[in-house]
């Protein structure tokens, strides 16, 4: 696409280019020139924008052939849980910039770095995050012995069994054991202290 404008102070051209091959890649350049009241020659104005896997990236330049006014890059990198940025800044009235930002992001860790040179400074921060929890308790071995009265499967065993030979509570009792023999129960050991001395 082209344009002219020619009046009696200023006389414009500029021309304007489009390149969209595919969606992954994009490029527009502008060239202008200005003459009469104001004179500048074919200034380019560029942008182009890639795209790669996880990468995009974009660049920027305005510069005419004998002078560079400004030069920009930069390369983002975007994945689940990382952002990183590194980009690059030149122009006519400064010095040149670089610069990277990092940030990780996971269930216990953060971490966030930020660099910036300019000559003749460089400026370096990084700031991180990690989240630790306790482990929980364990549970109660098997080789562990239950509670009294506790029986196999968490059950507890009724006051009278049929067959049993007795508990130390009931007359002629065994004191030793309680529902031995019985399918389905685990003997449940019981001791009777010593009787004090006197």
């Amino acid at each position: 696409m082209n344009f002219v404008d020619d009046s009696v102070i200023l006389q414009l051209s500029a021309a304007h280019r489009l390149y969209w091959p595919h969606w992954t890649e994009f490029q527009a350049v502008s060239e202008l020139t200005l003459a009469k009241a104001w004179t500048l020659k074919d200034l380019v104005v560029s942008m182009t924008c890639r795209s790669q896997g996880h990468d995009r990236e974009v660049k920027i330049q305005v510069y005419t052939e004998a002078t560079t006014y400004l030069w920009v890059s930069m390369v983002t990198t975007l994945m689940p849980g990382l952002f990183h940025s590194r980009s690059e800044l030149q122009s006519a009235w400064s010095a040149t910039v670089q610069s990277e930002v990092r940030a990780e992001s996971s269930q216990h860790r953060k971490v966030l770095h930020c660099w910036l040179k300019s000559l003749p400074r460089e400026l370096n921060l990084t700031a991180a995050y990690k989240h630790t929890r306790k482990a929980p308790l364990a549970p109660p071995g098997p080789s562990e012995p239950p509670l009294a009265g506790d029986l196999h499967g968490g059950q507890t065993a009724p006051a009278s069994l049929p067959g049993d030979q007795g508990c130390p509570e009931r007359p002629g009792g065994d004191p030793t054991h309680c529902g031995a023999g019985l399918p389905g129960w685990t003997p449940l050991y019981l001791h009777r202290p010593d009787p004090p001395l006197r």
